[in-house]
């Protein structure tokens, strides 16, 4: 969950950005040619790494539909306001991916060329309180990255996070 700064008097939440932008695909044991999803598949230094930020280890939240494994790192020095969101949905479709980007609320989204097998982004609020949003499709996994970050890093870090699907 990311959220902003409490001055700002407005907390922006991973389920307002993933509102119509999941689906509700269960979360799906993996196949035997898929590895299986855990928040270990993002570590804290690659976090910190990729976006410069020193987060703590992953919450884990493994709720099923809409969200699937959900894998929170909370942003040091910034008493759990700010937090790297990582999620994992299987199965999830083409079709639906598709329809997900379509359906995406808040901010306008853009297709990341050469990302998975499809991908689409969003940035929500603007300057340093921006938050960015990556959806990749790997397969039949939906993949999820979100951080009040550049695009560009968060970005990087789905880059990263693909080989390991």
């Amino acid at each position: 969950m990311v959220r902003t700064p409490r001055r700002l008097g407005v907390r922006f939440t991973t389920a307002l950005v993933l509102a119509g932008g999941i689906g509700f695909a269960p979360l799906a044991q993996a196949s035997a040619s898929q590895k299986p999803l855990s928040c270990g598949i993002v570590t804290p230094a690659e976090i910190r790494a990729t976006l410069g930020l020193s987060v703590a280890k992953p919450t884990t939240n493994n709720s099923g539909p809409p969200l699937g494994l959900v894998c929170d790192y909370t942003v040091a020095n910034t008493a759990g306001t700010v937090s790297v969101t990582v999620s994992f949905l299987r199965p999830e479709t083409v079709k639906d991916f598709a329809s997900s980007q379509k359906d995406s609320i808040g901010g306008s989204t853009k297709t990341v060329p050469r990302l998975g097998q499809m991908a689409y982004s969003n940035v929500m609020g603007s300057g340093r309180y921006a938050i960015s949003t990556v959806y990749v499709l790997q397969g039949t996994t939906r993949i999820m990255v979100q951080a009040v970050d550049p695009l560009v890093k968060v970005e990087g870090l789905a880059r990263k996070i693909l080989p390991e699907i």
